[in-house]
């Protein structure tokens, strides 16, 4: 009787090996996997300060430096006070009157981007405050 018991657990321990040889012969298991992550928006916009009188009236400001990863893109805007009403922002060349009825934008991106731009000011001699604000799309 010990050897039919014997018997009988080594054949099943022989079909069942054969069977998982069979599952891992029939090929590697695929599998799919999927990530996904999510990154926020940050835009920065911010003058670096570096003022020094020039010719014809023109002050250079310095440089203000823009990051946006918006897919969609930013826009710059300049808030000034009342006192630079009339003066001219010159961004890398281009001019921008000012007037304190608002926020004037001053640059703007289709994309995600950086830059940095040449700004400089012709007042005719007022001074007061100027606030740069990124805003992304």
């Amino acid at each position: 009787m010990y050897r039919g018991v014997l018997g009988v657990i080594c054949a099943s321990a022989l079909a069942s090996s054969a069977a998982f040889a069979a599952d891992v012969s029939s090929g590697p298991a695929a599998a799919t996997f999927e990530i996904t992550g999510y990154v926020p928006v940050i835009c920065r916009a911010n003058l670096q300060s570096n003022v020094v009188q020039v010719s014809g009236g023109e002050t250079k400001l310095g440089a203000l430096n823009e990051f946006c990863n918006s897919p969609r893109g930013y826009q710059v805007f300049v808030e000034t006070s009342p006192e630079l009403s009339g003066a001219t922002l010159i961004i890398d060349g281009r001019e921008v009157p000012l007037s304190d009825s608002g926020p004037i934008l001053v640059s703007s991106s289709e994309g995600p981007a950086t830059a940095s731009r040449d700004v400089r000011i012709a007042s005719g001699g007022g001074s007061g405050s100027l606030n740069f604000r990124i805003v992304p799309r």
